[in-house]
């Protein structure tokens, strides 16, 4: 499958989850799911799957021996599959409601990281377009003296590779 393709593939699984998203939220009163019964417990299972494994990006990027695991564009690809997966089943998890105080900071910190990476990945995207992103490994270059071309390109090269 061409990069193109996988990338239009990342976009419906965006699609499919922000619907599912809709459909979920509005028929939350109904309790098709409950955390501690059956498919509503497999979610949440599921979600934890979902974000433990994003850990797998980070590491592939980080640790030279998981080189030969295939390009970091692939990694980042299944990384963006499971950032949306993981809190859309944790969500149908929890019903789309708060129970108690440790669910509802465990809930919290999820939407966080999920928000985080929607955002970033929006940063990325635009600055790709604006060609920004082309000129970012340059300035990474140990040694080099080169100065961003703008502050923003600074964080959002922080927030890329650090």
């Amino acid at each position: 499958m061409g990069q193109s393709a996988r990338s239009r593939a990342v976009g419906l699984v965006g699609l499919a989850c922000a619907l599912l998203l809709v459909w979920g939220y509005r028929l939350r009163d109904e309790l098709y799911f409950t955390p501690d019964e059956q498919l509503g417990y497999v979610l949440g299972i599921v979600g934890l799957g979902c974000m433990v494994l994003l850990l797998g990006y980070s590491l592939r990027k980080r640790m030279r021996p998981l080189a030969s695991l295939g390009p970091v564009r692939s990694w980042f690809q299944v990384h963006m599959v499971l950032g949306l997966l993981g809190p859309t089943a944790i969500l149908f998890h929890c019903n789309f409601q708060v129970g108690a105080v440790n669910s509802g900071v465990a809930l919290a910190c999820v939407l966080l990281v999920a928000r985080l990476g929607l955002d970033g990945f929006g940063a990325r995207s635009a600055l790709a377009g604006a060609g920004v992103l082309a000129t970012l490994p340059f300035h990474l270059e140990i040694g080099r003296s080169a100065r961003p071309d703008s502050l923003l390109a600074l964080f959002v090269t922080a927030a890329i590779y650090f």
